[in-house]
């Protein structure tokens, strides 16, 4: 996940500038509108991204980005991948794909 991280960073500077979209990250829960999933959701981060989820305030929405996180991608399967916080939630909006 740290090359997903990586890019919604980049996105942020001058060259691509997503602020005048009206589009920031913040570091607080509280102070967010949507929560964006870049990754395969294991058992344990099941409890921190319902918390989080729970810390968002009305009206709020989830994006999935990329494979991994929209159907586990490489991972589906997988015995430490936990989809019942996406099956419960259901993503607003989900972008293909997978970075390079």
């Amino acid at each position: 996940m740290l090359i997903e991280e990586a890019l919604f960073s980049t996105m942020t500077n001058v060259n691509f500038d997503l602020q005048r979209y009206g589009i920031e990250w913040v570091a607080s829960p509280r102070h967010a509108d949507a929560l964006v999933i870049t990754g395969p959701l294991t058992r344990t981060m099941r409890d921190a991204v319902r918390l989080c989820w729970d810390a968002l305030p009305e009206p709020r929405f989830l994006v999935a980005v990329g494979a991994c996180a929209i159907s586990g991608g490489l991972y589906e399967g997988a015995a430490g991948v936990d989809r019942t916080f996406l099956e419960s939630v259901g993503p607003a909006l989900f972008v293909p794909g997978c970075p390079p």
